[in-house]
Parts: C-alpha cells; structure tokens; sequence
C-alpha cells in the first residue's frame, strides 16, 4: 500500500520524548502569543472606528493574491509567495498527518493517508518545498550580493559608517529567519531521499525530489544498509528544529507571519485623509510615551519585515534627512518590547526615542503607507509625536509664525478675509455667495487659489469656464478659511478643528447645495 510509517524505528520512549519537544514547542508559541495579547492590551483605544469584516476580507485577498508585497519589487513578491505557499502547504501537509494519525486513526481504527491519496499528498508537498527553497535561496542571494540598500541597517543618512549592536542583531535575525527555514527544507528532503533509498518503493517517482535525493545519496556510496544510522539522526535533528521555529516565531522576526494578519485587516484605507483625532479626555496633546500608543499601534509595530521598501521611497531620507520610517518603526517597537513590565510613563518617546529632528523631517507624503506590504501607518504615528511637539513649542520660528498668521486670519497669506473673494471683482459675471443664495455646487476654494496673483488667474478661467458651462456654483467668499490639511500634519490638532468647525459651521448656516468642488 502506498503509504510511509510515521514513527520509523522509534520505539515508545521515542514516541513520548517527540510528543513532549512538541508539547513544550507549543507551550513556548502559546506564552509568546500571550505576551503579544497582554501587550496590545495596554494600548490606548482606537479613535478611528473600522468594520473588521470588511478589513479581514481585504487582508485574505491581499496575503492570498500578494499584491501589497509585490508592489514595486516584483521578483521579491514572487519569491515571498513561494515560501508562503510552500510553508502553508507543509503546515496543511503536517495537519492532515496530524489528523490521520492522532484523531482518524484512534477514533475509528483507518486511516485515509494512503493509496492515491498519499501519492497526491507526496507529489504536490514535493513541488510545494521545492518552491519553498528556491525561494529561500533567492531571498540569501538577494540578501548577500545585490547590495541593496533598503536590506542595509547602516543609518548612513544620520552619519553612522557601520552596524551597532542594535543593527547588528538585526541583521543576524533576518539570516536566522531565512537560513533555519532552509535547513529545514533541506534535512526534510534528506530524510525522505534516505528513506526512499532504504524501501526502494514502485511508487518513488510520485516524490520526484525526495527520488532524487535518494539517487543523489547513491552516488555519494550511500547504500540501502548504511542510510538507516543517517535516517534516525536526520529525522530528530528535522524533528528539532522544525519544532524549535515553530515555538520561536512570537519571538523575533518571525512574529510577521502573525502579526501582519492583524495589521492588514485593521488598517485604515485612507490614512493621511482620516488621521486619528485626540481624545476629549486626554492629558497631553499627541504620543509622548509608550501609554498613548493605541493597540492597532502596537501591533502594526510588530507587523513590520524590515523590508526597506519604506526606507527606499522616503523623500527625507534620500536627500539625507534624518528619517528614515523602517528606522523608526524599528525603534518605537524596541522601545516597546524594552516597556513589557515596567512602567509606560518612565520614558519618554519624542527626543528621549524619536529625535524632533526625524519628526520634522518628515513630509508627510504618505509614499512609506502606500508601499509597506503589511499596511503600516507611519505617518499617522509621526503626526501624533509632532503633536507633542507642538504642545511644547518645540519648532522652527517660522513655522510658529505661520500656524499665528493661519489662527489670527484664517489664511497663510496674513490677508484680511474680506479680501477672500475678491479676484472674483475682474469676471464678467457675479458669483454666487452660497450663504445668501442656493446653488448645485459649492466652490471651496482655498487659501493659494484665492490669495496668490498667479493662482487667481487660474481661479478666474475656472470661474469663467464653469459659467460658460452653465454648471450653477457659489462660493463662501469671506466665510470660508483655509482648510487646515497642512495644519493637521504639521501636528496642530487643535487650531485644525477650530478651522474645521468654522467651515462647517458656514456650510452648515448656508442656504442648500448638492455637493462640494475644489480645484
């Protein structure tokens, strides 16, 4: 019957010993979860709401279809989906045996892991790790001869020449990640090239790789009497180490495989346009330690590869800014894991952390969120540690005299706003003020296009096309002020929502419109 014996040449203590490594193993899983769960469960609640069912949807399309990792390097993405898809078939592979042999078998004394069933399983778990290695060798080549520098943990845009120890262990745990994965693939195969030499069976060629290896094997003058020895110690050391990175993975890089499930399903798809707004009862302005992270914080810090695809599109970062927004990810989450236990006041975050100078450096340009593969929301945390920042004044002396000009007139220009509307005067044509008149469309047009002599010329041929357009439209004229989007990412929350509820409130008091327009 075409099958294999489970517990090769292992008598019961052997048995019991496997199944207790593999009760520890997971025990080990189980603890590490736990601390994750305890840790998310300290974090702040989440101001923006979101549908989960909406968000795990998106999350099962996005892992299983692996588009969000294929942006902007394709070759990585297809080499990520083979290990994906070559580790969730060994995890199915090893279930299905688990199944058969702990629960079928027991219960009802048959088992279904054999016949043409075993011959498919044997077939397709064969293609399925040898995708799985090609991919790991890929990723070890990529890592050690492209030179990219997205892979690189030198912060050479803060002035660092070399690794420190943080970095360093960085690096080592990314070749830990890759390299106990391969040694398993690679002794799995072993164990099967061995066994098919021993039992020789008519089916081998239905386990095309393991049917190789035994060949290989028997070139190198292995023979059907020697291979035993080598199958005995082949089968724990696999055994081990399979257990040993299953127990591992809350534990260090791996934790991603977790990690990125929740951060994909509880992102928001508009980050930059719906940042989170401050609670009514806070006691401080923005993040200033560990205790104002949110939970969706704490695990999109944990979601994080280190892939530098965001470190490779910061615009800071590549003119030598001090930021770089892996960098700082990284950095917000050692910290983090550093807090597990202690008190979450003791330190805190802005300049003791995350110098003011990386926050400033930021543009707010939302390129990092768009190219993250786990749906990460780096700006929105930048924003909320500016925030602090501007509750302590620590800023330029400009940027101070701006945010005092946009609060004392509504506008960056320092102009009176009854001059707001007044490039309208050179039409031909009276425009509508919505507060006295209806109209379909309201025209918000905003500080630059009202106040700036060549922007007004530009709002002037868009009046006049939309007047020989006969699309009926007004404006707010002096009513309306800036719109406060730079505000908000600057980190002025507060003068952003006093901007906000006198826009409102002026729509809200004007007579009826449809909709609103902007140029």
């Amino acid at each position: 019957m075409e099958t294999r014996e489970l517990f090769w040449a292992l008598n019961s203590f052997h048995v019991l010993l496997f199944y207790s490594i593999g009760t520890a193993a997971m025990l080990i899983f189980v603890i590490g979860v736990a601390r994750h769960i305890i840790k998310y469960n300290r974090g702040q609640a989440v101001n923006n709401k979101f549908i989960l069912i909406d968000g795990i949807r998106r999350m099962i399309s996005d892992v299983f279809s692996h588009r969000t990792i294929r942006n902007r390097d394709k070759k990585a993405g297809w080499a990520h989906a083979g290990i994906f898809y070559g580790y969730l078939f060994a995890f199915l592979g090893t279930a299905i045996i688990t199944v058969d042999y702990d629960i079928v078998q027991p219960l009802f004394n048959v088992s279904f892991w054999k016949g043409k069933f075993y011959l498919w399983y044997s077939l397709i778990l064969d293609l399925a790790h040898l995708g799985l290695i090609v991919s790991l060798l890929y990723m070890l080549i990529r890592r050690a001869t492209f030179g990219l520098p997205k892979l690189s943990y030198i912060r050479s845009y803060a002035g660092e020449a070399g690794h420190n120890s943080k970095t360093s262990h960085w690096a080592r745990e990314d070749w830990f990640f890759i390299l106990l994965l391969l040694f398993i693939e690679i002794s799995g195969f072993l164990q099967e090239g061995t066994r098919l030499l021993m039992e020789q069976p008519a089916w081998a060629a239905w386990s095309p790789i393991g049917n190789l290896v035994a060949t290989v094997l028997s070139w190198f003058g292995m023979t059907p009497d020697t291979a035993a020895d080598f199958r005995f110690g082949n089968w724990w050391f696999h055994a081990v180490i399979a257990l040993a990175f299953t127990a591992l993975i809350p534990w260090y890089k791996a934790k991603h495989m977790i990690s990125t499930l929740g951060a994909l399903s509880v992102r928001e798809l508009k980050p930059l346009s719906r940042l989170p707004g401050e609670a009514s009862d806070a006691e401080h302005a923005g993040i200033n330690s560990i205790a104002d992270l949110t939970w969706k914080d704490m695990l999109h810090l944990d979601a994080c590869t280190r892939c530098g695809r965001c470190h490779e599109v910061c615009p800071a970062r590549t003119t030598n800014y001090p930021l770089s927004p892996r960098d700082l990810i990284v950095d917000l989450r050692l910290h983090n894991d550093e807090c597990q236990g202690k008190s979450l006041e003791d330190k805190a975050i802005v300049n003791d952390v995350i110098s003011s100078d990386t926050l400033w450096a930021c543009r707010s340009c939302g390129a990092c969120q768009e190219v993250c593969p786990v749906g990460i929301e780096h700006p929105s945390l930048i924003v909320r540690m500016r925030r602090q920042l501007v509750d302590r004044g620590d800023m330029d002396p400009m940027l101070q005299t701006t945010l005092n000009t946009i609060a004392n007139t509504g506008n960056s220009f320092g102009e009176p706003a009854r001059t707001r509307g007044a490039w309208t005067s050179s039409l031909e044509f009276k425009v509508k003020d919505i507060r006295q008149e209806s109209a379909k469309n309201l025209w918000f047009v905003g500080d630059y296009a009202s106040f700036d002599p060549r922007n007004q010329k530009v709002s002037q041929t868009v009046a006049r096309l939309l007047h020989e357009a006969s699309l009926d439209f007004a404006l707010l004229h002096e009513g309306e002020r800036t719109a406060g989007n730079d505000v908000r990412r600057v980190g002025e929350e507060g003068l952003w929502e006093l901007l906000a509820e006198n826009n409102l409130e002026q729509m809200n008091e004007s007579k009826d419109f449809e909709q609103i327009i902007t140029t």
